[in-house]
């Protein structure tokens, strides 16, 4: 399945493959098959999350959906520093489940120079619609820390998705 069965053109007839955003549309249970961060799939981020080495980096997560997630981050241990509102004891976690209406602000400090993934561990929030893109990446719900002075994160990762 592609993302042009989504939406084979937006208005001014562009298609996905030449750059216009894909609009899905929902299946016949009303479910939309995208999970996004911030309304984005990977693929359409813009590319990576810039960060500098020592830098204290904090995710803010609300979970707008109906669906529960599990997000984890690649190459750093997180720190959860509060729940819907409230501090809590820190406490170090490799990945935060988030139920709808949730909310959680994580921690990390940056030490581990590199290109690191924070995504939800759920396969089919990372396909989304069987999407893969570049090198069979998953375009889904993620984002790519990416630290300034390493090897840059291919531009190509950040093209359209196939099926």
């Amino acid at each position: 399945m592609t993302l042009q069965q989504f939406n084979p053109s937006n208005d001014d007839g562009k298609t996905v493959s030449e750059g216009a955003p894909a609009v899905p549309k929902p299946d016949e249970r009303g479910m939309f098959p995208f999970s996004t961060i911030n309304g984005k799939t990977g693929d359409a981020s813009g590319g990576p999350i810039n960060i500098n080495q020592g830098d204290l980096v904090r995710i803010r997560l609300y979970n707008a959906s109906g669906m529960s997630h599990s997000m984890h981050l690649h190459g750093m241990d997180m720190t959860l520093v509060d729940i819907n509102g409230h501090p809590t004891n820190p406490t170090l976690v490799t990945t935060q489940a988030i139920a709808p209406g949730e909310f959680f602000t994580l921690e990390f400090r940056a030490d581990n120079p590199g290109n690191w993934v924070f995504h939800c561990s759920f396969p089919g929030h990372q396909a989304n619609a069987g999407a893969s893109g570049y090198q069979g990446a998953p375009v889904g719900m993620l984002r790519i820390f990416h630290y300034n002075g390493a090897a840059p994160v291919p531009r190509q990762y950040f093209a359209p998705a196939t099926s």
